[in-house]
Parts: C-alpha cells; sequence; structure tokens
C-alpha cells in the first residue's frame, strides 16, 4: 500500500511539471526531445545522403522537429553539412535553387531559424509568447 502511495504521489509530481513546463513555452523543448517516427524516417534518410561522425540521426530528427514546431516544411531538406558544430541543412526549392537553414532553441525556450541563400542571410526568432523577430526586428503578424 505505501508503495502504491509512493507511486501515486510520483505521478502526479510528474503530470504537475510537465504541466508547468508546458505552460512555461517549454512545449517545444520537450517534443524535440521525442522526435516523432517521421523525423526518424527523414532523419535516417539524411544521414545516408550525408555521412557524419559528428552527429547523430537523433540530432538530426531533434532538429527536424524543431523546423516543425515552428512551421518550416523539411520536405525538400537533401543533405546536410556540420561546420563549427552547427548543422547545417540543404533544402532544394527547385532544381538549382537552394536554401541553406540551421536550427536552435535558446535557453528561454525560443527557436531560432537561420536562413541563407546565396550572399543573402536572415534570422528568425521564434518566442515562447508567440512573437516573431526577423533578424531582431519584431514582425507584426496582425
Amino acid at each position: 500500500m505505501k508503495l502504491q502511495k509512493s507511486c501515486t504521489v510520483l505521478v502526479l509530481i510528474t503530470a504537475l511539471v510537465l504541466v508547468f513546463l508546458s505552460a512555461c513555452g517549454a512545449r517545444s523543448a520537450i517534443m524535440a526531445a521525442l522526435p516523432d517516427e517521421a523525423a526518424k524516417e527523414k532523419a535516417a534518410e539524411l544521414m545516408a545522403a550525408s555521412p557524419s561522425d559528428e552527429v547523430t540521426e537523433d540530432d538530426i530528427a531533434e532538429d527536424l522537429m524543431l523546423f516543425r514546431s515552428v512551421g518550416t516544411s523539411v520536405e525538400g531538406f537533401v543533405s546536410f553539412s556540420v561546420e563549427d558544430g552547427q548543422i547545417i541543412y540543404c533544402k532544394e526549392l527547385a532544381p538549382g535553387l537552394e536554401n541553406l537553414l540551421a536550427v536552435e532553441q535558446t535557453s528561454d525556450g525560443s527557436v531560432v531559424v537561420d536562413y541563407w541563400e546565396g550572399d543573402l542571410h536572415n534570422e528568425l526568432t521564434y518566442k515562447p509568447n508567440g512573437d516573431v523577430l526577423l533578424d531582431g526586428k519584431e514582425v507584426d503578424m496582425g
């Protein structure tokens, strides 16, 4: 009986922690830590196209989940490279037209996506409160 009460208390505490984290905007961090099957399959495909000893399929799958959490489609991703510890993904937009993208989650829960096309570089920051910044300036979504 004592063990059953301990388990019940542990489950309740875990549920409260998850509710608290979700309310604090940490939901995307939780979701990114648990890649779904589609992300795992795409990660395996990318690893086959760009074998690397620097990152794992799990690293790729977590990034893919972050991209998707902010509405960035990963379907056109064809390869990746690792530069200074950052994973850079190549997305084919059309034959001969490619973008490079990188994603990270900051300590405040924001998701930052870097886009490169040729010499152009933009950074989109998705804040936990719903704000979106383009190159550090707030974007009016109204």
